[in-house]
């Protein structure tokens, strides 16, 4: 499933969430490999969509790297450098 994030942080900022409940990447079984890769495949099919085919993919794991929301998601962000402004890895 995609959503559109309700308090954007770029441009272009969708959810990517599995319909399965899983908590976050630590909750992850061998059984929920289809679920990853459905999730990869959804990414993959919206950069297509992002005139610059760039783009950044986010999941926050645990309340102390500030997940807020305990059902596994990524997020798609596009149309901005996220870096820019002093995000670092």
């Amino acid at each position: 499933m995609v959503i559109k994030d309700i308090t954007p942080k770029a441009p272009i900022h969708y959810l990517i969430v599995p319909k399965k409940h899983i908590e976050n990447v630590n909750f992850l079984t061998d059984g929920d490999e289809q679920y990853c890769w459905q999730m990869m495949k959804v990414a993959q099919e919206l950069g297509k969509t992002v005139p610059s085919k760039s783009f950044n993919l986010v999941s926050n794991n645990g309340a102390g790297a500030g997940q807020s929301v305990f059902h596994l998601h990524m997020h798609f962000l596009a149309g901005k450098n996220i870096y820019e402004g002093g995000f670092k890895l």
